[in-house]
């Protein structure tokens, strides 16, 4: 029988502890870079938030809580982008996120926009990829990786790119009382279902959109 089920689950028991390596390093060393970053985004230029599979659907939130906060956002799918609407990128805030930063259009994306006055914001979870030394202000989730669906990656990467938002309530003070709510929760050894408890209840409201709905989880982009 294969260990991955197992393994998967794991990701999902260990999330919060991913989450804690993730705000450690957001908080601390990447604390500059975010803020950097947060005020980029509310510079008054338009957003365009663009990711694929997992990174798309993460960067959902973000763009409402900004919608909410009076600024012109979009959320467009990378290769759509890059294709069809490359011009929105004129002049504006670009938030590129890809888990791995490498993918074939996370690349055509930058090389494209050489030419458009657009600043880019790189979210990514790999430090050497090409996203994280060519965006203009790169931020490194830096969560474990996952064995096969975008796990602690997801939720680290969604902490980052709330965080973008600067709404209150959604900085480091709540993010860390969540994650110690949340301590212990997920998938019970013996395979019974999750404790119904406030990591659960987290993981409930931010799993991606589509008609899987997995839990806390989606496919890696």
């Amino acid at each position: 029988m294969s260990r991955t089920p197992r393994t998967v689950e794991r990701d999902v028991q260990d999330q919060p502890q991913a989450l804690s390596i993730v705000l450690d390093r957001m908080f601390g060393e990447g604390r500059m870079a975010l803020d950097g970053a947060r005020a980029t985004v509310l510079s008054g230029r338009p957003v365009i938030v663009t990711g694929m599979g997992a990174s798309f659907h993460v960067a959902v939130p973000l763009v409402y809580h900004l919608s909410a906060m009076g600024v012109n956002a979009n959320l467009i799918e990378t290769g759509e982008l890059v294709r069809h609407r490359l011009l929105l990128c004129r002049n504006a805030v670009v938030v590129v996120i890809s888990q791995s930063g490498q993918t074939n259009e996370t690349v055509e994306l930058l090389d494209a926009m050489t030419e458009l006055n657009a600043i880019t914001i790189g979210v990514t979870n790999e430090e050497p990829g090409a996203l994280a030394r060519r965006a203009h202000l790169p931020l490194i989730v830096g969560s474990p990786r996952d064995t096969v669906f975008a796990v602690q990656t997801y939720m680290g990467a969604m902490a980052v790119l709330l965080s973008l938002s600067g709404r209150p309530g959604l900085l480091e003070r709540r993010f860390r009382a969540g994650v110690a709510g949340g301590a212990g929760a997920g998938v019970r050894a013996d395979g019974r279902r999750f404790p119904q408890g406030r990591w659960s209840a987290l993981c409930a409201r931010t799993r991606p959109l589509g008609r899987l709905r997995p839990r806390c989880g989606a496919l890696v982009s």
